[in-house]
């Protein structure tokens, strides 16, 4: 008996090796059409996936309208099983959807934001609803709300975007720092190494286009700095307030839902001088010499000078050479930088420059004399004598310097047959000879016309 039952599984095992065994293989997947009635109402429709297949609504911006009806049908790949995969998207910065019923069956979704957040993929909330029974016609019904949830904002310096309100010129734009839940991110490199789907930082055309996707509530640093010449006049983000930091250029901000751009216009602004504070001076103007500074312009404030001891004054009346002293002058140079108008700016403050610009302030009208120098205090205490051109005809000295401190303005009378622009070397820069011999050749006629009236007259 035992050597028939070995004799027998022998010869199983020898047709076994000799016939070949049949393989089972699984259905392949099989195109299938199925009707699609969708009514939507809220924030707008969701767009709809069937084991990966988008149905063609003919609607893919979800704001627009925000309820209606959709019947058509969609074709896609099923594997065979029974079962589809219905996945539900909207886009983050606008839209969420709240409740789903599929052919009767409501189907849970979440909507708190911290779920929600790790459902996003670049800009597009993901709601998957999983293995649903596979049905010839699928009834769907969502309804969504606005989104709180996400917010974007994007700059750009292409010249196809001057047109528009995130059109960036004579400025640039950087990021200082983001932070969410209580972490910072202070570069693009920082947000690429987190790996979240919902905090971008994208660049593009070389550096051109800039845009960040972030979620409502982040603080965002940015710091927005003018070219030379240039100061920043108006800067809104989604009509929001923003902060100015001690920083130059530096503003703070918390995102909002929604689409929006960064609008930033930087205007050409010229140096300024500020005299209100002189009683001496009225107006000014400076022009530098060279390229001082990276960002902003110039301001030039003229102060009558404070807290002079008596030794002080001594000094310049020494230095001024037989002149006498009309007024002593702070006079400070600053880097200037608006935060967002000129109604207040950050200040730097410039002792020293590397080129001499030139200064000409407008003197009140009681100027005593008709030549005037400028005695310098130089920061090392001693003190230099400036030279300067005055024009009478319009109450101004101009003069040069690259150092800025304590200055002093004296006057003396120069007797002399020309009326003109005077410099203190005692140079005329016009002559007025033709009118002295004009007014004695008018009084001469006037004198004879009178000699020969009383002659006739007698």
């Amino acid at each position: 008996m035992k050597k028939k039952f070995s004799l027998l599984v022998g010869i199983a095992l020898l047709i076994a090796q000799i016939l070949p065994v049949a393989t089972v293989y699984a259905d392949p997947p099989q195109p299938a059409t199925a009707t699609i009635n969708y009514t939507y109402d809220g924030n707008g429709a969701a767009d709809i996936f069937i084991n990966g297949v988008m149905l063609d609504q003919g609607e893919p911006d979800p704001q627009a309208p925000t309820s209606g009806v959709y019947n058509g049908s969609i074709n896609y790949d099923s594997d065979g099983t029974g079962f589809v995969n219905i996945t539900l998207a909207t886009f983050a910065t606008l839209s969420t959807i709240t409740a789903v019923n599929i052919n009767g069956t409501n189907y849970a979704v979440p909507t708190d934001q911290a779920t929600v957040l790790n459902l996003i993929n670049g800009q597009v909330i993901e709601y998957d609803l999983g293995n649903i029974s596979k049905a010839d016609t699928y009834n769907i019904t969502t309804t969504t709300a606005r989104s709180t949830l996400m917010g974007n904002f994007s700059w750009s310096y292409k010249d196809a975007d001057k047109n528009r309100d995130n059109y960036i010129d004579n400025g640039v734009v950087s990021l200082v720092e983001l932070e969410y839940n209580g972490v910072k991110y202070t570069s693009r490199d920082d947000i690429v190494a987190a790996g979240l789907s919902y905090l971008q930082y994208n660049v593009s055309d070389a550096g051109a286009y800039n845009e960040f996707t972030l979620p409502t509530g982040t603080k965002v640093t940015l710091k927005l700095m003018p070219n030379t010449g240039y100061q920043l006049t108006s800067f809104t983000v989604n009509g929001g307030e923003f902060e100015p930091q001690e920083e130059a250029g530096v503003y703070t901000f918390v995102s909002e839902s929604g689409n929006f751009h960064l609008g930033a216009h930087f205007t050409k602004v010229a140096d300024a001088v500020d005299a209100d504070d002189a009683d001496a001076i009225t107006a000014g103007s400076i022009e530098l010499g060279g390229e001082e500074f990276d960002n902003g312009t110039a301001r030039l404030d003229v102060k009558n000078a404070e807290g002079l001891e008596p030794a002080d004054i001594e000094n310049f009346k020494d230095n001024a050479e037989g002149y006498n002293l009309k007024t002593i002058l702070d006079i400070k140079l600053f880097n200037t930088i608006y935060k967002g108008s000129a109604d207040d700016a950050w200040d730097e403050q410039l002792d020293e420059l590397n080129h001499e610009a030139t200064i000409t302030l407008k003197l009140d009208e009681g100027v005593d004399g008709n030549d005037i120098i400028i005695v310098h205090e130089k920061h090392d205490g001693t003190y230099e004598v400036i030279p300067t051109v005055y024009d009478p005809i319009n109450h101004t000295i101009t003069f040069k310097t690259s150092s800025f401190s304590n200055y002093a303005i004296a006057t003396r009378t120069i007797a002399s047959p020309n009326t003109g622009v005077m410099t203190r070397e005692g140079g005329s820069a016009t002559e007025n000879n033709t009118g002295i011999a004009i007014l004695s050749t008018l009084a001469l006629w006037g004198f004879l016309a009178f000699v020969a009236k009383k002659a006739l007259n007698d």
